[in-house]
């Protein structure tokens, strides 16, 4: 009997260790921050103030993308103005960035063969230097 429960406990620690392993985080190669997605498949980025649904598809090896953005408004204001939508056709390997008009950007990174595109957003809004007091 004792041998039988020796088993078990093996097989029950191996289940927990297995459990465990399948539960770690696996690094990706997707930079913090970004959103990929593949063919056919749809992502809502945050650009600055506006909102985006981006999606694509496969045309040939490049990225066919196709972006819906609008503004976005507290919740006193249930509605959405200025909507505009684009496309672009980013070569398979390369990226095109596309700027707003508030400061933010983003980056559409066409995987090799479009087999992935990446979305990643950040700030571009340079400030001025400011003047420092006149001296004499």
């Amino acid at each position: 009997m004792k041998t039988m429960q020796k088993i078990l406990m093996i097989l029950a620690s191996l289940g927990c260790a297995a459990s465990a392993y399948a539960a770690w985080p696996v690094p990706s190669v997707v930079a913090h921050g970004a959103t990929q997605i593949t063919q056919g498949k749809g992502a809502v980025i945050y650009v600055g103030t506006k909102k985006a649904v981006a999606t694509y598809l496969n045309e040939a090896g490049a990225c066919k993308v196709s972006v819906l953005m609008s503004e976005t408004y507290p919740d006193q204001i249930p509605y959405h103005l200025a909507s505009v939508r684009f496309g672009a056709s980013v070569a398979g390997g390369s990226a095109a960035n596309v700027e707003t008009s508030d400061g933010a950007a983003m980056t559409l990174a066409c995987g090799p063969q479009a087999e992935s595109l990446t979305i990643e957003t950040r700030d571009v809004i340079a400030y001025p230097r400011t003047a420092g007091p006149a001296t004499n």
